[in-house]
């Protein structure tokens, strides 16, 4: 259980990086606005997956 909660951990880092890095796109062309909402929401989608299953894994480990 503990190498799915890193696994978890590691999705949550991941994610919060994509999010970076749309939110800190430089240019403001119209290619790199739409890859930085890109990135933002695969971002936020693959957190909130992250969280999900972490929170899931953490409650499972309690009850055993």
């Amino acid at each position: 259980m503990n190498d799915n909660k890193l696994t978890y951990i590691l999705l949550l880092i991941t994610s919060i990086f994509l999010i970076l890095n749309g939110i800190f796109a430089f240019e403001k062309n119209i290619i790199m606005v739409l890859l930085s909402f890109f990135f933002i929401i695969i971002g936020l989608l693959l957190g909130f997956v992250a969280i999900q299953y972490l929170l899931k894994t953490t409650k499972s480990q309690k009850r055993e």
